[in-house]
């Protein structure tokens, strides 16, 4: 065992402008490692201290706030709280470290944290080892619920509280087929396994279950769960053990980096077309609402580059027009939460058609998983039954190659994906259209970069001229 190496960082607000306290956190390394990818590679874990500090207070804004401590032994007389804490986690951690080192033992990083908090009492030797798994998930899912639209920082979006759902009816199922009850103290790395085994057994239709819980009809596919559900699966229930670990013991090293599967290729290669695009724009489906969210979303996305998420959130942001310079063009300006990044989007004529007719806005649309339902529709309503290669790779590694009708399986994503592939083959400059679809933070102070929107406008330019430069009845202004 490595002597102990602490690093202290802080954990950054969501709504990126750090000028409010923000929570001390502490990272140890101690010469643990797992190979991951063929590569050994050192494994530490992460400890709140309890407190919160002012980033400014906590290091240089150049150097990302990073603790710097010149900067923080001037702020000292204001941090007692912080400072008590800090030596109080030094000293633990030297303390077990020594123990860990005399019985020449390498505690996982779930062990030595365990030990750790238990040691400065973050938590109790008398929790409830036996607390129920599924119990503790339907509590905190009632807890998400409650605060969803709350200004909280462990808030979650409706889409990671789905998906939580989602996984209480497999660890239910999982319950009732094994005929047990599923308990952090027992919820080893063999049983982990064993529970994704089962649930794609389920789903295979290889095992037969009644959840009475269970309201949807279920779904079954006799080549199982594709490798990337299972992997988002993981991911829930990782972050859901890791949550938990403040409040009881979590057998399961849920810093161990292959609990979860690695990615693996793109199930399809399909986009929205400009031909499909120009097709839709010229389509009236105003008769059904389902159809009309389709075609509205389609073209947002598909001439903005923005995802399902920031699609939604686009809808409550205001319409603005610049109009200096020789350029005169409407835009949005938008703060993308999924990439935490700022952007200035202009809005292209289809897109301005859908504005005026909704008021001066864009307009709310359905959830992520209707949308997907009503494009599927409007595809079929506008017979574009190409047929597509689909490629699959379950989570058992099988991969089959398809060929599946268009309409049978396209989704939210590939208009995102056909903005940027149809403005690559138009010859538009691979920079500008990256400057709409991955924007970068901009490195301003908060208030500044509040109100400054120039930069962001500076790209927003470079696009209307390339835009200005093709011959495209969609692509235009």
């Amino acid at each position: 065992m490595k002597q102990p190496k602490i690093r202290y960082f802080l954990e950054a607000s969501r709504d990126g402008l750090r000028d409010t306290p923000e929570l001390v956190l502490a990272s140890v390394s101690y010469g643990y490692s797992v190979i991951k990818n063929g590569k050994k590679r050192s494994t530490p874990f992460k400890i709140s201290l309890e407190c919160t500090v002012l980033p400014k207070h906590f290091g240089k804004k150049e150097n990302n706030y990073r603790f710097d401590e010149n900067v923080y032994s001037k702020h000292l007389r204001n941090y007692g709280f912080f400072n008590t804490r800090k030596i109080q986690l030094e000293a633990s951690i030297n303390r077990l470290a020594t123990q860990y080192q005399s019985q020449v033992k390498l505690p996982t990083p779930n062990d030595f944290q365990h030990a750790l908090k238990v040691d400065i009492g973050q938590i109790s030797t008398t929790l409830k080892e036996s607390e129920l798994i599924v119990d503790h998930l339907q509590k905190r899912i009632d807890y998400y619920e409650k605060y969803s639209s709350a200004n909280k920082k462990d808030s979650k979006r409706e889409s990671t509280i789905k998906g939580y759902r989602t996984l209480l009816l497999h660890l239910q199922e999982y319950e009732l087929v094994k005929n047990i009850k599923l308990t952090f103290d027992k919820f080893d790395e063999s049983q982990y396994w064993d529970f994704w085994e089962v649930i794609d057994s389920i789903y295979r239709g290889e095992i037969q279950v009644d959840n009475p819980i269970r309201t949807k009809k279920r779904r079954k596919d006799v080549h199982g769960y594709a490798a990337k559900t299972i992997q988002k699966f993981q991911k829930n229930l990782l972050a859901f053990l890791k949550v938990s670990e403040n409040e009881v013991e979590v057998k399961l090293n849920v810093s161990n980096a292959n609990l979860v599967h690695g990615t693996t290729k793109a199930s399809k290669s399909l986009y929205v077309s400009e031909n499909e695009l120009k097709l839709i724009s010229e389509t009236d489906v105003s008769f059904d609402d389902n159809l009309q969210a389709a075609k509205d979303f389609i073209l947002i996305s598909g001439l903005t580059g923005l995802r399902y998420e920031s699609v939604v959130e686009a809808s409550s942001v205001t319409v603005e027009n610049y109009k200096q310079d020789a350029y005169n063009f409407s835009y949005i300006y938008i703060y993308l939460g999924k990439v935490k990044s700022e952007v200035c989007i202009p809005m292209l004529k289809p897109v301005m058609e859908i504005v005026k007719r909704n008021s001066g806005t864009l307009p709310v649309l359905p959830s992520n998983q209707k949308i997907n339902v009503f494009i599927k529709d409007l595809y079929r309503h506008l017979n574009i039954t190409e047929k597509v290669e689909v490629i699959n790779t379950n989570y058992k590694g099988e991969v089959q190659s398809l060929k599946e009708p268009k309409c049978d399986v396209v989704s939210c994503h590939d208009s995102r994906r056909g903005f940027i592939t149809n403005l690559d083959l138009l010859g538009v400059r691979r920079t500008v259209v990256s400057d709409i679809t991955h924007p970068s933070k901009v490195n301003e102070n908060a208030m500044h970069k509040l109100y400054n929107k120039s930069p962001l406008l500076d790209k927003a330019k470079r696009f209307v001229d390339e835009i200005l430069k093709l011959d495209s009845e969609v692509y235009t202004f």
